[in-house]
């Protein structure tokens, strides 16, 4: 298949599974799960998981330093989008989340302009009108049954994805020569171990652990909030 055909075809699988994991998060966030220890359970499920398949995969080459690199990386950036996700889809909707997801590539280019390229005036009033209609959304959506406190919870989704955006820059530009499954092993590692640290301190709250196997709000659990998003992450950078 043709790269760019594959490529195109895992982002549109990513997005369409990425739709379904926010309505999933919806459902079990905070009754089934509380926010923070969800963020610990997918970060080390991710982490275990990862680890695991890359046993089986071709090995590949890093240093030490690019591991560590990566370690502070997932600790940062993807621990620190995760935490402020679930924290925010937690307090408003999954549409309203979704749209904040979106701003991803626009933050990516205000730090690309900000600090490695010049840009055209007529690509930064377009990035200013995308910014305000996300200041739009979180100023004017009230609160209601599904979103508790819509404002804050739309604020939190903005910051991660300032956050997740900042990582793709740095990770792009630091880490050019390292594998996928490399990067992957050892961002969600870091990412893991910087969720227990803070899980401890907050406390642990699930729920959903007392529930049978087969409850809803278990398979939910199991068939959407892990297995989806792994495929998500997979095929992501592969593309």
């Amino acid at each position: 298949m043709n790269k760019q055909v594959e490529a195109n075809l895992s982002m549109v699988v990513s997005k369409a599974l990425g739709g379904l994991n926010m309505n999933a998060l919806k459902y079990l966030l905070p009754l089934w799960i509380a926010p923070v220890t969800g963020v610990t359970f997918r970060l080390v499920f991710g982490a275990a998981a990862f680890w695991l398949i890359d046993i089986f995969c071709k090995p590949e080459g890093s240093t030490t330093r690019q591991k560590w690199q990566l370690f502070m990386l997932g600790a940062l950036g993807i621990y620190g989008y995760m935490f402020f996700y679930l924290l925010g889809i937690s307090k408003t909707t999954p549409v309203s989340s979704s749209i904040f997801v979106s701003l991803e590539p626009i933050w990516v280019f205000i730090i690309a302009v900000l600090f490695i390229r010049k840009s055209t005036w007529m690509k930064v009033l377009g990035i200013g009108m995308g910014l305000g209609g996300a200041i739009l959304c979180i100023s004017t959506q009230p609160s209601d049954d599904l979103a508790s406190n819509a404002p804050l919870g739309n604020l939190m989704c903005l910051v991660s994805s300032l956050v997740y955006a900042i990582y793709l820059v740095l990770s792009n530009r630091l880490l050019k020569g390292v594998g996928n499954m490399t990067m992957l092993k050892y961002t969600f590692l870091g990412a893991a171990v910087m969720a227990v640290i803070v899980n401890t301190i907050y406390g642990f709250d699930a729920p959903i652990l007392r529930m049978s196997l087969f409850s809803t709000p278990m398979l939910v659990l199991l068939l959407f909030w892990y297995s989806l998003p792994l495929l998500v992450i997979y095929y992501f950078p592969s593309g």
